[in-house]
């Protein structure tokens, strides 16, 4: 499992990160507060406060382009 905090504060960077997720086989779970988003979700995605920094986990990174999007968008 990776758990890191990341930073998406552009529509792009939603997308980018959301297509990365839907290609990974494993969960991708995004926490901001108490709030718990599928990261599969664009529009759970557009739905969090992205002026914030978000947790995300996830489970079983079989595909390396959610890796290198994580690491882009680490804060």
């Amino acid at each position: 499992m990776i758990e890191t905090i990341i930073s998406l504060e552009s529509l792009e960077a939603v997308k980018e990160f959301n297509k990365a997720a839907l290609e990974n086989h494993g969960d991708v779970t995004l926490f901001s507060g108490r709030y718990i988003i599928d990261g599969k979700s664009i529009m759970g995605i557009l739905s969090m406060d992205l002026t914030k920094p978000i947790k995300v986990e996830i489970d079983d990174p079989v595909n390396k382009d959610i890796i290198a999007s994580v690491d882009k968008f680490r804060v």
